[in-house]
């Protein structure tokens, strides 16, 4: 997970331009992935873990706290197919761009893959 490390610290080197939040608890992270019948990564947990979402590089990358409002990890994909978005139900949306590109994670309901990330 040095991998992981090295990112946040690159971000955190960004000064004013980023906000991370403080890691999210390990019964939130395992509260999300039951109510979405998934479970997430090892990187994503321990990413959480570290920071439960932020606002890097000035808006240029920005994502989601694991739980809270429409906006979260947790809620965010049925947020999307309320507003009628095409996000298909195997689509985890975990944060977005800024400009209007969302980033989520294919992690399918049925069946083992290795888990896509997604630019909507």
């Amino acid at each position: 997970m040095d991998e992981i490390a090295r990112v946040l610290k690159s971000w955190s080197l960004a000064g004013s331009q980023t906000q991370m939040n403080d890691g999210a608890a390990p019964d939130d992270l395992a509260r999300v992935q039951s109510k979405l019948g998934r479970r997430f990564p090892d990187e994503v947990l321990e990413f959480y873990r570290r920071t439960d979402g932020a606002d890097a590089l000035g808006g240029n990358i920005r994502l989601h706290p694991v739980s809270g409002g429409n906006f979260s990890v947790g809620n965010a994909s049925a947020s999307y197919r309320e507003n009628r978005w095409p996000i298909p139900d195997d689509l985890v949306l975990f944060g977005d761009n800024g400009a209007g590109s969302l980033f989520g994670l294919w992690l399918p309901l049925k069946g083992v893959t290795r888990p896509i990330v997604v630019e909507v």
